[in-house]
């Protein structure tokens, strides 16, 4: 299973938004996309994918 962890933020888990950095750190760790556009900034994880959220740290790690 891969995994990424990154900064939670004020992030709506529910509709995971990421960041073009965050999606080409997760695309060259070989994470599988359902829609990948830099150039319109959108980026969707393709199913299934878990996250787990460490609101001690503040991070949020996505696994694929």
């Amino acid at each position: 299973m891969r995994t990424y962890t990154t900064v939670l933020g004020k992030r709506d888990l529910q509709q995971l938004e990421l960041t073009r950095e965050e999606a080409r750190d997760l695309e060259a760790a070989g994470f599988r996309f359902a829609e990948y556009s830099e150039e319109g900034g959108r980026f969707r994880l393709s199913a299934p994918y878990k996250i787990a959220q460490n609101l001690d740290r503040g991070t949020l790690t996505i696994m694929q």
